[in-house]
């Protein structure tokens, strides 16, 4: 978890605990609030909905604008709209390559992202240590291909790359109110049945190497 996203969950714990929560006066949320402003573009359109219902979240947890706009961008929802972003990409970049190539560029993007931040950050809802992490993500890396031909369609590269996300302990909050944001965003944290898909695909990928 990520030292801005850790000090969000303390001071919306602190709140809960220390006062009750009020109704939220919809007059305050009439204009585009400035955490909306400051997603980056892929991020957007959010629909004016849920735009409003994740601002009457923030207002009443009491939350900053910043600290708003990062927990937005650490949900499942986000990481999916990252995946497709980095494909479109991708694409531009490489109108020639196959599809199945173009899934190698995110994946091993990703695999590069997570090799260079575990253990940089704590993961203390992980069940592995970061160098067991560490070590597993890069062993992953490596047999990339053989990761990528059990994959009938790009939506299961990122539900692939969500349920890492998921062992990282990434998604894991305590105070329930990640659970709300992600209600409101229409995308949840990893099923059981998705992290069990996961944790066989990749023993099948041990078993092989």
């Amino acid at each position: 978890m990520s030292k801005f996203r850790a000090c969000f969950l303390m001071v919306i714990v602190s709140l809960l605990f220390h006062q009750e929560l009020k109704p939220v006066n919809e007059n305050l949320i009439q204009s585009t609030p400035e955490w909306y402003r400051n997603l980056p573009p892929s991020f957007k359109p959010i629909e004016d909905k849920r735009i409003m219902a994740i601002e009457s979240l923030r207002i009443k947890c009491r939350a900053t604008h910043e600290n708003c706009m990062l927990s937005v961008l650490s949900t499942p929802w986000a990481v999916e709209k990252a995946q497709y972003d980095s494909l479109k990409m991708a694409e531009q970049a490489y109108p020639k390559a196959g599809e199945r190539e173009l899934w190698k560029m995110v994946l091993l993007s990703r695999f590069q992202t997570w090799i260079m931040t575990v253990g940089l950050e704590t993961h203390e809802y992980s069940p592995l240590s970061p160098e067991k992490l560490k070590s597993k993500i890069e062993k992953m890396a490596a047999h990339v291909d053989s990761i990528l031909i059990r994959f009938e369609s790009f939506k299961d590269l990122v539900k692939f790359v969500i349920c890492i996300e998921e062992e990282l302990g990434n998604f894991i909050d305590p105070t329930g109110i990640m659970d709300e944001l992600n209600s409101i965003l229409g995308r949840g944290r990893p099923s059981e049945q998705e992290m069990q898909w996961y944790n066989s695909l990749v023993k099948r990928i041990q078993n092989e190497t």
